[in-house]
């Protein structure tokens, strides 16, 4: 039967060396840090969320799969589009320009991005104080040459 002394127990700290690699004294610290030295990245995304307050049929209707507005001459005169977007998915080209104060002054900044998607199901909203707005989410698609796009910051 093993005595106390012959379990190791407790919290450990443990490091990893290549094979190879003699063991330290066990009062002496292992060689290297504790911070990350190496890693990799399997995905990644980008979404740009924002609110649409210009809720012509026709601005709608490009949010919203790049959808056809039909027009009425009435009476009354009408414009419509349909609100199923299908499988389809319409891409962009998708420039989010505003300002930035980050580097100490108010000049434009903005994301662009070479292929976009809208990324999920674009959601009114209606408040009494403000403006009616269309919330939208775009996310990229990879760019063969440009990635996922750009911020473009004005510094000057």
């Amino acid at each position: 039967m093993a005595s106390a002394l012959e379990v190791v127990f407790g919290p450990l700290t443990v490091w990893v060396a290549p094979t190879g690699t003699a063991f330290p004294a066990t009062n002496a610290a292992p060689a290297g840090g504790t911070v990350p030295r190496k890693v990799t990245r399997s995905a990644e995304s980008l979404l740009i969320e924002f609110t649409l307050v210009d809720l012509t049929p026709e601005q709608y209707a490009k949010i919203l799969n790049d959808a056809t507005v039909t027009t009425t001459v009435g009476p009354p005169a009408t414009k419509s589009f349909n609100l199923m977007q299908g499988t389809t998915v319409a891409q962009f080209a998708l420039l989010a320009r505003g300002v930035s104060d980050a580097l100490g002054a108010t000049l434009p900044a903005q994301y662009q991005v070479p292929i976009a998607y809208q990324a999920s199901s674009p959601k009114p909203s209606f408040q009494k104080d403000k403006p009616a707005g269309l919330d939208c989410q775009f996310a990229p698609l990879e760019d063969p040459a440009l990635g996922m796009g750009s911020l473009v910051i004005q510094t000057a």
